[in-house]
């Protein structure tokens, strides 16, 4: 029954803050992945059309591809709590987040014999409804750092430019 609750809150918690995100232009527009009307597909297509582009024009495109590791269990909780504060979720909504994410504890079982607990102090949890779209707004400034044409797809990452 605490299982049904959970993900209903989340579930909620998770509508208003993406409809928020939505109405205030916060989530980045090359970001594809676990949105509503996006897909990998629309992310191939979207970059497909770019590099013809360039190629229809003579013109030569250098893409990198990049796929981190653990990019979903890497996310430091309290930079996450601070791009949140950012994106303008505070009270206690910013309160219920950091207990969603803190204060988690995990341990490895094989065969009925189970590890000592232990602490998770990084990382969207996986599994939970929230967990993908926490992860987006981590990393959703990324395509701000760097001079070039981004797509992502959560953590999946293209990015290019065109040559002279």
């Amino acid at each position: 029954m605490v299982a049904i609750v959970c993900k209903m809150a989340e579930k909620i918690v998770g509508s208003r803050v993406t409809a928020f995100w939505s109405e205030h232009q916060v989530l980045n527009p090359h970001q594809f992945g676990f949105l509503k009307g996006k897909s990998p597909l629309a992310q191939l297509f979207s970059c497909f059309h770019d590099w013809s582009s360039s190629r229809n024009n003579s013109k030569i495109t250098d893409v990198v591809f990049l796929d981190p590791s653990k990019a979903f269990d890497s996310v430091p909780h309290e930079r996450l709590l601070l791009k949140l504060n950012k994106y303008g979720i505070d009270g206690p909504l910013l309160l219920w987040l950091r207990h969603f994410l803190t204060y988690r504890q995990q341990r490895v079982g094989i065969r009925g014999i189970y590890s000592n607990w232990s602490a998770v102090t990084s990382g969207v949890p996986q599994g939970t409804i929230l967990g993908p779209t926490l992860f987006l707004i981590y990393v959703n400034d990324i395509p701000n750092i760097v001079n070039s044409s981004f797509k992502l797809f959560a953590d999946d990452t293209k990015i290019y430019r065109e040559l002279a």
